[in-house]
């Protein structure tokens, strides 16, 4: 009997779970990087392997949902309201801003950290990627 409601509560938690669950995958990335033989920032396109976890967060967090890297248990940025009438989320983190559009299934991350920064974090690289989204 146990093994029973063991089944049925895994059954119907599942699509619950899912339904509150989005996997990112980035298809392009762009940005600024620091040259080191000529000492110059320049515009470069970036290869991107990146992926993104955005799932509703904990009700006692004070957020409505974050996003983590594909494998992370670190969240990199945290979403005030949840999505807008629009389909909008809007996330922010440290150095990293979120932002996905659920009726298009489309998100854009932008890394801030670098060029303004230069001195504290040597040659980190500011940069934007896009991609799409689905639930998981």
């Amino acid at each position: 009997m146990k093994l029973i409601t063991m089944l049925l509560t895994a059954l119907f938690t599942v699509p619950v779970m899912a339904a509150d669950s989005y996997l990112c995958i980035a298809e392009h990335s762009g940005g600024v990087g620091y040259n080191e033989v000529t000492k110059e920032w320049k515009g470069r396109v970036f290869k991107t392997k990146s992926k993104y976890i955005v799932k509703k967060a904990d009700k006692k967090s004070g957020t409505a949902w974050i996003v983590s890297d594909h494998g992370s248990k670190v969240s990199s940025s945290f979403c005030k309201k949840d999505f807008n009438k629009d389909g909008f989320l809007f996330c922010s983190g440290y150095i990293s801003h979120f932002t996905m559009n659920k009726k298009l299934m489309r998100f854009r991350y932008h890394y801030d950290a670098g060029y303004v920064n230069f001195s504290i974090i040597e040659f980190d690289s500011p940069f934007v990627e896009i991609g799409k989204c689905s639930k998981i």
